[in-house]
Parts: C-alpha cells; structure tokens; sequence
C-alpha cells in the first residue's frame, strides 16, 4: 500500500476529516524543519530536525489547532521576569509600584555598565544587558496586567 492510500486512513485514525489536514504537516503534528532550531528559533544546525508543527500546534487539523506553545513560553518568561522583580522589591522592603522608578533607573544604569568601556571579568557586560532586559519584562508585565485588570 502506497502513502497517499494509507494517509486517508490515517486520518480518519486521527479523528481529522481529509478536507482539514494541516497543510504544514499533513495531519502527522509533527513536521521537518529544515534549519534545526524547530519552532523555537534562535540558533539552529544544518540538519533537520522534527518537532510539533507550528501551523497546527500538533492536533494535525487546521480547524482545530493545539496550544501554541510559542506564546506559552513568552507567557511564561514574562512572569517568571515579574517574579523576580516582584522578590527584588519586596527584598528591598518596598512595593513594586513604589520602586517602580528606581528599577526603571538601575536598569537604564546596568545598560550603561554594559557598554564595554573598562575591562571586567568574562561575561560581565552580557550579564548586565540581560538582567537590565529582565527588569524591563517584568516592569512591562507588570503594566500589562494592571492594564488588563
């Protein structure tokens, strides 16, 4: 038996009507992602590499897709970024709106650090950047959820 007389059957396994397969994955919920790094971008390799297709988010059927794990994960780094500004305020024995302006400041200051004009120990200036960046998420998490409530 051939693969295009075996995948109606396969559909029909899956619960998809044919008419809604994915047109990323076929109905499969996975799919070959030429540059490696799947759904999740960033750096890659030059091999393929298989993972849940991002067109269906692995339900195989364009009518009723899956989870978008994508928005799950920014979701989740935002408020893991909240948490930590959150216990960096409270540490500091002040609310989070009431240090909202000195974290603003410090991490416009670790920005500047970041700059590269002194020497410092490996990692420094990466380190700088990504813990100004990580104030910045939860500040602006923060906002959002006051906005949204």
């Amino acid at each position: 038996m051939q693969r295009d007389e075996m995948l109606p059957f396969f559909l029909q396994w899956r619960g998809i009507h044919p008419e809604n397969a994915c047109a990323g994955c076929g109905g499969s919920g996975r799919k070959g992602y030429m540059h490696g790094s799947t759904w999740r971008g960033g750096v890659g390799h030059t091999g393929r590499a298989y993972d849940v297709c991002d067109d269906c988010w692995g339900t195989g059927d364009k009518t009723n897709k899956g989870v978008d794990l994508r928005k799950m994960r920014d979701g989740e780094r935002q408020r893991i970024a909240q948490g930590a500004l959150e216990l960096l305020a409270r540490r500091a024995g002040a609310s989070l709106q009431d240090c909202r302006a000195g974290v603003t400041e410090l991490a416009a200051e670790l920005e500047r650090m970041a700059n590269g004009r002194k020497q410092r120990a490996r990692w420094f200036y990466q380190v700088c950047h990504e813990v100004a960046r990580t104030l910045r998420e939860g500040l602006n998490a923060k906002i959002n959820e006051e906005d949204a409530g």
